[in-house]
């Protein structure tokens, strides 16, 4: 449908939008060396990307339960 090419487009763009300022920043340049989401989660977490505490442990659980973890990297 339109409204479901339209919300992808929208995605697309915030991801984009999202990867472009964490890549431009130094602090997190550790990151893009993580072979998993979740390492790469735990890393952006460490150089300061989220202000709840938990952040890593949440989008951990995420991508467990719905095992994205499945695309990871060997």
């Amino acid at each position: 449908s339109v409204q479901r090419k339209h919300r992808r487009k929208v995605w697309r763009k915030v991801m984009q939008n999202r990867f472009a300022f964490i890549g431009k920043d130094p602090r997190y340049k550790p990151a893009f060396a993580c072979k998993t989401g979740i390492t790469f989660a735990q890393a952006v977490a460490k150089a300061g990307y989220a202000t709840d505490p938990a952040y890593a442990q949440k989008i951990a659980q995420v991508i467990t339960a719905h095992k994205l973890n499945l695309w990871d990297t060997p």
